[in-house]
């Protein structure tokens, strides 16, 4: 469904806008497919917890780590500011610049292969 706006009229009072009822019907059609996108469906509480986003910049005002939790595909350049922490890598490939990125838990660290 896409957004449905109220008609406000073109001046205050003209009697020309949508009327309260139907403007609040189309708000909470709104609000339904908002909440549905979300899986929110049955009001369930949207806690986005401490992020906050600056830019293109995600980050936490608590310092909590933010955990991806499903395949990621970067195709762009990827910088870290701080310690990559890796758990349960097996292996990572590259098609470019890198044959191999592995993470070797004899030594705890990742290996690169050119």
């Amino acid at each position: 469904m896409a957004k449905q706006n109220i008609n406000v009229g073109t001046a205050a009072n003209d009697k020309k806008g949508d009327s309260l009822r139907a403007a609040f019907v189309k708000v909470n059609a709104n609000f339904t497919e908002l909440y549905t996108e979300l899986g929110l469906i049955n009001d369930v509480t949207l806690s986005l917890g401490a992020f906050e986003f600056a830019g293109s910049t995600l980050s936490t005002t608590d310092s909590t780590a933010i955990i991806i939790d499903q395949a990621v595909t970067v195709t762009s350049d990827l910088t870290v500011g701080g310690d990559i922490v890796a758990s349960n890598i097996k292996q990572v490939t590259s098609t470019a610049g890198l044959k191999q990125v592995y993470f070797d838990p004899a030594t705890g660290q990742l290996v690169a292969v050119v």
